[in-house]
């Protein structure tokens, strides 16, 4: 992807229904890191942990909203570097304390459904982390010699 350009204001929101929550997964994350986050940022709100405002390079873990609804703030300062790529998520609406999913779909401990591609992603998109139990560890790079 291309860098981001200086001088971004954007704002998204994901709406869901009565009852459901919001499930944020992050696929790429790299927003200039700045002291407390306070040159280019991404906030994302309301979460369990209240407002999260994010930048850096490191993959964020997965934000789960505490309504049917979540937003989605980003800023890059108008004298920003320009050398960062911004972020890539992907985003699942969904009831807790449900009994059944779709075919396609992974049941958590807490009765959320998940795409079965979150599976053993590496990622707690659960929130409860049944998502990533009994998952073989990721392979490690042996080298001859």
């Amino acid at each position: 992807p291309l860098n981001y350009p200086a001088g971004l204001n954007c704002s998204w929101h994901i709406q869901g229904s009565q009852g459901e929550v919001i499930t944020i997964s992050f696929r790429n994350f790299d927003v200039a890191e700045s002291g407390k986050c306070l040159g280019d940022w991404l906030i994302l709100a309301p979460t369990w942990s209240g407002e999260s405002r994010l930048c850096g390079s490191v993959l964020p873990p997965p934000f789960i909203s505490t309504r049917g609804h979540l937003w989605l703030y980003f800023h890059s300062q108008a004298n920003s570097s320009g050398q960062a790529q911004g972020f890539r998520l992907s985003y699942i609406r969904g009831h807790l304390g449900q009994s059944t999913c779709q075919s396609d779909e992974f049941l958590c401990g807490n009765g959320k459904c998940l795409p079965r591609s979150w599976k053993c992603n590496g990622q707690n998109e659960c929130g409860d982390a049944t998502d990533e139990r009994g998952c073989s560890p990721p392979p490690t790079e042996s080298r001859p010699g």
